[in-house]
């Protein structure tokens, strides 16, 4: 495993307190209101897929699925070399939540928390 240096993430200046909790992380973060300009940019460029990670700060398995997977530094090392990854708070915007987990579940039958990968671009228009 490798040893580095380690500074707070994007998620250290958001003001949702389940956001902040993630801003040690290793894994390079986007929130979802930065989605859809940088970290689509920076995708499409890429060509990664996006690794879209939902909860909120009463969610146990939200805390246990950070706990013991992202702050895992070769799990952070794998999201951060194969996706673009963004982070949200359902609790400050359900509305979008609810959009997601209606795709979610037209899409698959099923949905839920925590999270889950997306294959998303930004040319949704297209």
């Amino acid at each position: 495993m490798k040893e580095f240096f380690h500074k707070a993430n994007r998620l250290a200046a958001e003001s949702s307190r389940y956001l902040r909790r993630h801003a040690d992380n290793q894994v390079e973060w986007y929130t979802w209101y930065t989605w859809r300009n940088e970290a689509f940019e920076r995708a499409d460029q890429e060509d990664k897929p996006a690794f879209r990670s939902a909860g909120y700060s009463a969610c146990h398995w939200c805390n246990v699925r950070a706990h013991e997977s992202l702050e895992d530094p070769e799990v952070a090392e794998i999201l951060n070399r194969y996706f673009i990854s963004a982070k949200f708070d359902r609790e400050e915007s359900p509305d979008i939540e609810h959009l997601y987990m209606a795709f979610v579940h037209a899409l698959t039958g099923r949905g839920g928390q925590p999270g889950f990968i997306d294959r998303l671009q930004s040319n949704l228009d297209a």
